[in-house]
């Protein structure tokens, strides 16, 4: 039996029908489909609706407790199950008729959690599928003592849900045009200056109306397959444009393979490429790959574009941003990223201490406590013999701390872990707002900004990709072999480097409304 669910393409088909007596109580039977084989879920009570019982499995070889609850309301059941902590609810609606037939359900399908073994693969999506015999005493005329479950099943869609409503917007509108810089972002012409890195191209300069296009766009959930998530979903303000889960989830319920990356400052990196990996050659580029992933977003361009061209509020929005109102991918994508190159930070307590005085100076002292101050003059400090450093600023470079290529610094042993642009090497963003981004690294390994620290003060990993200012060149100068270096920090400098780099928090572009959800959320 194939079905339509209203909005959607994906065939469903009835995968099991299973009946049962009840006589004034609950019996639930939960099968869990495999591939080879099957394990079996069983929990029985006469009179009540919280049942416990073990799961007895020959794959898994050994019981498992599990407790099995339903809630019923009007024509809506609830089955949620417990097993060693793991949570699992599914959602089903239908009018018990006399034929003992269940609708189909109103949430037909969810990702398995990832700590559930064995999962059943369905056209590149990863479930597992519990087909429950849920007899209740029967309602609405239904045969007495007897009602019958028929489960539908969409396979590798998850839930669909409303789209957002009209966007909220100001009147006059936000200004995104004009970026106002502190002197000590532009005072060199050299690769320290801001001026010199940005790569907004001639052909895509940020306008007030494309970068407001481009908010919308950015928070608007129907740019994915089942309008659940948008790129503001893995990329939130509160968060310096990052994701505060090591892994983002996508429209399926699926976990990506990296850390989503933070925008803060996107548009300063001089190289112009984007991703750890640096694979997208432009921002314009980048933007549009998270919509087509399968994991992330899972829908195509085409879709996009005859999605947004339904919406009616869309049609004034790019004609005011690009002079006519046709809706097009290169539209899309252009108004996407001049909302991204909008994402400046330059007011964090840091700069407000650098607008005061040079560094070291009595004015630029007075503004920044004293551990802070120590972290600083070890963040720009190279290390050397003799003299106390950590050498961060030739990485993280300029008042802007943006990196200039992607670099390998020691976190997996060669020929281990994830390549990244190639030979273990990632780009890394802009540590404004770093302390707010948890967890770190590409991998979102670290949880702590001490342990990143730490990383590279004593757990730097050799390698013969290694980036030149991580190797110990003391050791070279001796006759040693050149290894990774060692900066044998005292807690008193983690503390001073950890304070230093939460003075970058810029807690006015953290809640600035010009970056907000313009969507009135339910």
């Amino acid at each position: 039996m194939n079905e339509q669910h209203p909005g959607t393409r994906t065939p469903r088909r009835t995968v099991g029908r299973f009946q049962g007596h009840a006589v004034g109580g609950l019996e639930i039977d939960v099968h869990r489909l495999r591939r080879h084989g099957h394990g079996q879920h069983e929990a029985n009570e006469s009179d009540a609706e919280n049942c416990t019982g073990f799961h007895d499995s020959s794959l898994v070889r050994r019981q498992r407790p599990v407790t099995a609850k339903i809630h019923r309301r009007g024509d809506n059941a609830m089955l949620s199950t417990t097993q060693q902590g793991l949570s699992r609810t599914v959602h089903y609606s239908g009018a018990y008729n006399s034929e003992a037939t269940a609708r189909q359900p109103r949430d037909w399908s969810a990702p398995v959690l990832p700590t559930v073994p064995r999962h059943t693969e369905l056209r590149g999506y990863s479930f597992a599928l519990y087909i429950p015999r849920v007899t209740t005493p029967c309602h609405r005329g239904a045969v007495a003592g007897m009602c019958v479950l028929a489960v539908t099943i969409a396979l590798g869609q998850a839930p669909r849900r409303e789209p957002p409503s009209q966007p909220l917007l100001p009147d006059p509108p936000y200004g995104y045009e004009d970026t106002s810089l502190p002197s000590h972002f532009t005072a060199t012409d050299g690769p320290d200056s801001v001026g010199t890195t940005d790569n907004t191209p001639v052909s895509n300069p940020t306008t007030n109306a494309g970068a407001t296009l481009g908010r919308i766009l950015f928070y608007d959930t129907r740019l994915s397959a089942n309008d659940t998530v948008s790129c503001g979903s893995c990329h939130l303000q509160q968060h310096g444009f990052s994701d505060p889960r090591r892994f983002s989830v996508g429209f399926d319920g699926r976990s990506t393979q990296r850390h989503a990356m933070s925008l803060t400052n996107a548009r300063y990196y001089a190289r112009g490429r984007f991703f750890w990996d640096e694979r997208s050659t432009s921002l314009e580029a980048q933007v549009l790959e998270p919509i087509q992933d399968p994991i992330e977003m899972g829908l195509s361009l085409d879709v996009m574009r005859e999605k947004l061209a339904r919406v009616p509020f869309y049609r004034p929005l790019f004609e005011r941003a690009f002079g006519t109102s046709e809706i097009t991918v290169d539209r899309v994508s252009r108004a996407l990223a001049q909302f991204v190159r909008a994402l400046v930070s330059a007011g964090a307590p840091y700069d407000r201490a650098r607008a005061a005085g040079r560094p070291g100076s009595t004015a630029f002292n007075a503004r920044l406590p004293a551990p802070a101050r120590l972290g600083h003059q070890l963040f720009v400090t190279a290390p050397n013999p003799g003299i106390r450093g950590a050498g961060c600023s030739r990485c993280h470079v300029g008042d802007a701390q943006i990196s200039l290529s992607p670099r390998n610094i020691g976190l997996d042993p060669d020929g281990t872990g994830d390549a990244g642009a190639n030979d273990g090497r990632f780009k890394a963003p802009s540590l404004r707002n770093v302390a707010v981004r948890a967890p770190y690294m590409h991998d979102g390994r670290f949880g702590s900004l001490r342990e990143v620290i730490e990383h590279y003060d004593r757990s730097v990993e050799p390698s013969q990709f290694l980036d030149m200012t991580l190797l110990d060149r003391r050791l070279a100068v001796t006759g040693g072999p050149i290894q990774p270096v060692r900066l044998k920090l005292t807690d008193r400098e983690i503390d001073g480097l950890v304070a230093f780099l939460r003075t970058l928090t810029d807690d006015g572009f953290l809640s600035d409304p010009r970056f907000s959800d313009p969507f009135p959320r339910r």
